[in-house]
């Protein structure tokens, strides 16, 4: 999956694919809410993996803290996405006219989660280290969608989401 993600052919032919259109980028991009989910997945995780880790003691329960507070934070990030109807990686695709969000399950993009019409959708994107948080927001309709991309080289998907975060803050 790390290869599709980072593949921006690949990317840009299931979305348009998917929306049955010419797509000009395409990237993996999550949405920004889900970092409340990941805290609460966190803390909860933490709290149980040290309940456990103390009976067992040493590093090996110090191990078993982090593992559980990991596991609990990926839990609670993909309990928030499924309670919004969404899945942890979305797919966002540019169009010609439009900003389209949906499900990406793997290398199937599924159910579209929100649609922005590029020539009155006010597009802000703020830099958080090596990712970036985009504010979708279409003044007409009241809609607003915030995700989060990455651009660390390390990340599989830094190719494709810098050709969607070029054409999504030059909209001409």
């Amino acid at each position: 999956m790390a290869a599709f993600r980072g593949d921006e052919a690949a990317l840009v032919t299931a979305a348009s694919a998917a929306l049955g259109t010419d797509v000009l980028a395409a990237g993996v991009f999550s949405w920004q809410e889900l970092v409340k989910g990941e805290v609460a997945g966190l803390m909860a995780g933490g709290v149980a993996g040290d309940a456990v880790g103390d009976l067992v003691g040493g590093p090996a329960g110090d191990l078993v803290g982090a593992v559980g507070a990991v596991a609990g934070g990926r839990a609670g990030v993909e309990a928030m996405a499924e309670e919004h109807g969404m899945t942890v990686s979305l797919l966002v695709a540019v169009t010609e006219d439009e900003i389209v969000v949906r499900n990406l399950r793997g290398e199937d993009v599924g159910e579209e989660i929100a649609r922005f019409p590029r020539d009155r959708t006010h597009v802000s994107i703020n830099r958080f280290g090596l990712s970036r948080v985009v504010v979708l927001e279409d003044p007409a309709s009241d809609r607003r969608l915030a995700l989060h991309g990455s651009v660390a080289p390390f990340s599989a998907q830094h190719g494709p989401d810098k050709v969607v975060l070029h054409l999504l803050s030059d909209p001409g």
